[in-house]
Protein backbone atom coordinates (compact mmCIF):
# COMPACT_ATOMS: atom_id res chain seq x y z
CA UNK A 1 0.00 0.00 0.00
CA UNK A 2 1.42 3.37 -1.37
CA UNK A 3 1.87 6.06 0.94
CA UNK A 4 0.43 9.81 0.02
CA UNK A 5 2.93 12.58 -0.25
CA UNK A 6 1.59 14.31 2.55
CA UNK A 7 1.03 11.95 4.94
CA UNK A 8 3.09 12.18 7.98
CA UNK A 9 4.27 9.02 9.67
CA UNK A 10 4.69 9.11 13.21
CA UNK A 11 8.11 8.97 14.76
CA UNK A 12 8.34 7.23 18.39
CA UNK A 13 11.38 8.05 19.38
CA UNK A 14 10.78 12.00 17.92
CA UNK A 15 7.75 11.78 20.40
CA UNK A 16 9.71 10.24 23.02
CA UNK A 17 12.63 12.71 23.33
CA UNK A 18 9.80 15.85 22.92
CA UNK A 19 8.20 14.60 25.57
CA UNK A 20 11.27 13.32 28.18
CA UNK A 21 12.58 17.17 27.27
CA UNK A 22 9.04 18.31 28.81
CA UNK A 23 9.52 16.41 31.68
CA UNK A 24 13.04 17.39 32.25
CA UNK A 25 11.90 21.50 31.81
CA UNK A 26 9.14 20.87 34.17
CA UNK A 27 11.12 19.03 36.61
CA UNK A 28 13.56 22.01 36.57
CA UNK A 29 10.40 24.28 36.71
CA UNK A 30 9.30 22.28 40.08
CA UNK A 31 12.82 22.85 41.77
CA UNK A 32 12.62 26.76 41.10
CA UNK A 33 9.65 27.17 42.40
CA UNK A 34 10.35 25.59 45.81
CA UNK A 35 13.60 26.88 45.93
CA UNK A 36 12.93 30.62 45.39
CA UNK A 37 12.54 33.18 47.89
CA UNK A 38 9.24 33.82 47.58
CA UNK A 39 7.60 30.48 48.67
CA UNK A 40 8.01 30.67 52.55
CA UNK A 41 5.35 33.62 52.16
CA UNK A 42 2.72 31.47 50.54
CA UNK A 43 0.16 29.90 53.75
CA UNK A 44 0.98 26.79 54.83
CA UNK A 45 -1.64 24.83 53.39
CA UNK A 46 -0.48 26.12 49.70
CA UNK A 47 3.23 25.18 50.74
CA UNK A 48 2.14 21.58 51.40
CA UNK A 49 -0.26 21.26 48.50
CA UNK A 50 2.32 21.99 46.25
CA UNK A 51 5.33 19.88 47.90
CA UNK A 52 3.10 16.96 47.97
CA UNK A 53 2.11 17.30 44.38
CA UNK A 54 5.88 18.41 42.84
CA UNK A 55 6.86 15.36 44.78
CA UNK A 56 4.52 13.25 42.87
CA UNK A 57 5.29 14.64 39.88
CA UNK A 58 9.21 14.07 39.79
CA UNK A 59 8.85 10.56 41.70
CA UNK A 60 6.20 9.95 38.11
CA UNK A 61 8.79 11.55 36.02
CA UNK A 62 11.58 9.15 37.25
CA UNK A 63 9.16 6.05 36.80
CA UNK A 64 8.56 7.44 33.26
CA UNK A 65 11.97 8.15 32.20
CA UNK A 66 13.42 4.33 33.33
CA UNK A 67 10.60 2.56 31.35
CA UNK A 68 8.80 4.98 29.34
CA UNK A 69 5.65 3.81 28.37
CA UNK A 70 2.12 5.27 26.91
CA UNK A 71 0.69 4.30 30.41
CA UNK A 72 3.40 6.47 31.90
CA UNK A 73 2.88 8.97 29.86
CA UNK A 74 -0.71 9.30 30.44
CA UNK A 75 -0.12 9.23 34.17
CA UNK A 76 2.64 12.23 34.21
CA UNK A 77 0.58 14.67 31.52
CA UNK A 78 -2.53 14.28 34.52
CA UNK A 79 -0.64 14.75 37.50
CA UNK A 80 1.11 18.08 35.56
CA UNK A 81 -2.45 19.23 34.88
CA UNK A 82 -2.68 18.86 38.28
CA UNK A 83 -0.16 20.58 39.31
CA UNK A 84 -0.96 23.21 36.44
CA UNK A 85 -4.61 23.37 37.15
CA UNK A 86 -5.73 26.59 38.66
CA UNK A 87 -6.06 26.19 42.67
CA UNK A 88 -10.11 26.34 42.84
CA UNK A 89 -9.83 23.11 40.72
CA UNK A 90 -7.33 21.39 42.95
CA UNK A 91 -9.82 22.15 45.96
CA UNK A 92 -12.72 20.52 44.48
CA UNK A 93 -10.86 17.37 43.64
CA UNK A 94 -9.33 16.94 47.22
CA UNK A 95 -13.01 17.41 48.89
CA UNK A 96 -14.02 14.82 45.51
CA UNK A 97 -11.26 12.55 47.09
CA UNK A 98 -12.45 13.18 50.66
CA UNK A 99 -16.37 12.50 50.00
CA UNK A 100 -15.27 9.05 48.30
CA UNK A 101 -13.10 7.86 51.70
CA UNK A 102 -16.31 9.28 53.59
CA UNK A 103 -18.55 7.06 51.61
CA UNK A 104 -16.52 4.13 51.69
CA UNK A 105 -16.57 4.40 55.75
CA UNK A 106 -20.09 4.50 55.82
CA UNK A 107 -20.50 1.64 53.62
CA UNK A 108 -18.19 0.03 55.35
CA UNK A 109 -19.32 0.49 58.83
CA UNK A 110 -23.39 0.03 57.49
CA UNK A 111 -22.04 -3.51 56.41
CA UNK A 112 -20.80 -4.57 59.27
CA UNK A 113 -24.19 -3.34 61.54
CA UNK A 114 -25.81 -5.54 58.98
CA UNK A 115 -24.44 -8.63 59.77
CA UNK A 116 -24.78 -8.06 63.37
CA UNK A 117 -28.22 -7.36 62.79
CA UNK A 118 -28.57 -10.55 60.64
CA UNK A 119 -26.84 -12.25 63.40
CA UNK A 120 -29.12 -11.32 66.31
CA UNK A 121 -32.09 -12.57 64.11
CA UNK A 122 -30.03 -15.65 63.30
CA UNK A 123 -30.18 -15.07 59.73
CA UNK A 124 -26.07 -16.28 60.08
CA UNK A 125 -23.89 -18.33 61.97
CA UNK A 126 -21.23 -16.64 64.20
CA UNK A 127 -18.28 -17.92 62.04
CA UNK A 128 -19.69 -16.70 58.80
CA UNK A 129 -20.88 -12.90 60.83
CA UNK A 130 -17.04 -12.33 62.70
CA UNK A 131 -15.60 -13.63 58.95
CA UNK A 132 -17.46 -11.13 57.16
CA UNK A 133 -17.06 -8.19 59.78
CA UNK A 134 -13.27 -8.39 60.42
CA UNK A 135 -12.43 -8.72 56.60
CA UNK A 136 -13.71 -5.03 56.67
CA UNK A 137 -11.87 -3.70 59.81
CA UNK A 138 -8.60 -3.32 58.83
CA UNK A 139 -9.40 -1.30 55.84
CA UNK A 140 -11.77 0.86 57.27
CA UNK A 141 -8.59 1.86 59.94
CA UNK A 142 -6.64 2.54 56.96
CA UNK A 143 -8.88 4.44 55.67
CA UNK A 144 -10.03 6.59 58.41
CA UNK A 145 -6.36 7.24 59.54
CA UNK A 146 -5.79 8.15 55.89
CA UNK A 147 -8.84 10.42 55.85
CA UNK A 148 -7.30 12.20 59.31
CA UNK A 149 -3.99 13.05 57.84
CA UNK A 150 -4.96 14.40 54.48
CA UNK A 151 -7.04 16.58 56.46
CA UNK A 152 -3.73 17.39 58.94
CA UNK A 153 -1.02 18.17 55.74
CA UNK A 154 -3.68 20.55 54.23
CA UNK A 155 -4.48 22.57 57.33
CA UNK A 156 -8.13 21.50 58.47
CA UNK A 157 -7.22 21.51 62.00
CA UNK A 158 -10.76 21.71 63.40
CA UNK A 159 -12.25 18.75 61.38
CA UNK A 160 -8.49 16.93 62.07
CA UNK A 161 -9.27 17.49 65.74
CA UNK A 162 -12.63 16.07 65.45
CA UNK A 163 -11.17 12.84 63.60
CA UNK A 164 -8.08 12.55 65.98
CA UNK A 165 -9.99 11.03 68.90
CA UNK A 166 -11.53 8.04 66.20
CA UNK A 167 -8.16 7.24 65.19
CA UNK A 168 -6.54 7.10 68.72
CA UNK A 169 -9.50 4.45 69.90
CA UNK A 170 -8.67 2.79 66.47
CA UNK A 171 -4.87 2.14 67.09
CA UNK A 172 -5.52 1.56 70.53
CA UNK A 173 -7.79 -1.54 69.62
CA UNK A 174 -5.40 -2.58 66.96
CA UNK A 175 -2.36 -2.84 69.59
CA UNK A 176 -4.41 -4.14 72.39
CA UNK A 177 -5.59 -7.00 69.35
CA UNK A 178 -9.31 -6.36 70.16
CA UNK A 179 -9.82 -4.93 66.83
CA UNK A 180 -11.19 -8.34 65.55
CA UNK A 181 -14.28 -9.72 66.72
CA UNK A 182 -13.81 -13.29 68.53
CA UNK A 183 -16.11 -16.07 66.74
CA UNK A 184 -16.59 -17.24 70.91
CA UNK A 185 -17.88 -14.24 72.36
CA UNK A 186 -19.88 -12.47 69.67
CA UNK A 187 -22.95 -13.70 71.19
CA UNK A 188 -21.22 -11.83 74.51
CA UNK A 189 -20.61 -8.79 73.21
CA UNK A 190 -23.29 -8.08 70.11
CA UNK A 191 -25.12 -5.19 71.88
CA UNK A 192 -21.78 -3.53 72.73
CA UNK A 193 -20.56 -4.11 69.11
CA UNK A 194 -23.85 -2.59 67.70
CA UNK A 195 -24.18 0.67 69.80
CA UNK A 196 -19.98 1.05 68.90
CA UNK A 197 -20.43 0.96 65.06
CA UNK A 198 -24.24 2.55 65.29
CA UNK A 199 -22.26 5.46 66.89
CA UNK A 200 -19.42 5.75 64.19
CA UNK A 201 -21.62 5.87 61.66
CA UNK A 202 -23.13 8.97 62.64
CA UNK A 203 -19.70 10.11 63.12
CA UNK A 204 -19.10 9.41 59.29
CA UNK A 205 -22.75 10.86 58.45
CA UNK A 206 -21.97 13.83 60.20
CA UNK A 207 -18.08 14.32 58.72
CA UNK A 208 -20.16 13.37 55.53
CA UNK A 209 -22.28 16.47 55.62
CA UNK A 210 -19.31 18.70 56.00
CA UNK A 211 -16.96 17.33 53.81
CA UNK A 212 -20.26 17.67 50.94
CA UNK A 213 -21.10 21.46 52.24
CA UNK A 214 -16.84 22.16 51.08
CA UNK A 215 -17.81 20.18 48.18
CA UNK A 216 -20.25 22.22 47.04
CA UNK A 217 -18.58 25.48 48.58
CA UNK A 218 -15.17 24.61 46.25
CA UNK A 219 -17.44 23.81 43.20
CA UNK A 220 -19.61 27.66 43.79
CA UNK A 221 -16.18 28.98 43.94
CA UNK A 222 -14.59 27.36 40.87
CA UNK A 223 -16.96 28.32 39.04
CA UNK A 224 -17.33 31.84 39.97
CA UNK A 225 -13.48 31.88 39.49
CA UNK A 226 -12.97 33.14 43.33
CA UNK A 227 -9.31 33.24 44.20
CA UNK A 228 -10.39 32.45 48.68
CA UNK A 229 -9.44 29.98 50.36
CA UNK A 230 -12.21 27.62 50.84
CA UNK A 231 -10.22 24.46 52.04
CA UNK A 232 -9.76 26.14 55.71
CA UNK A 233 -12.56 25.06 57.96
Amino acid sequence: MRTQPHEIIPNSSTSRRGALNYIYSTRLKICFILQSPGFSNFPLYIQVNITILSLSVLLLSRLALRNFTNKHTRHVAFLLFLVAAPNMALIFLFWFLMSAINIALIASTFYQLLCLLDLESDDINPFEASSRINFWVEPEFLLQGLFCILLLVTGHWIMFLLGVPLVCYHVNLYMKRKHLIDVTEVFRNLKVEKKFRLAKLGFYVIFFALVIAKLAMAGFEALAGKDENPLSF
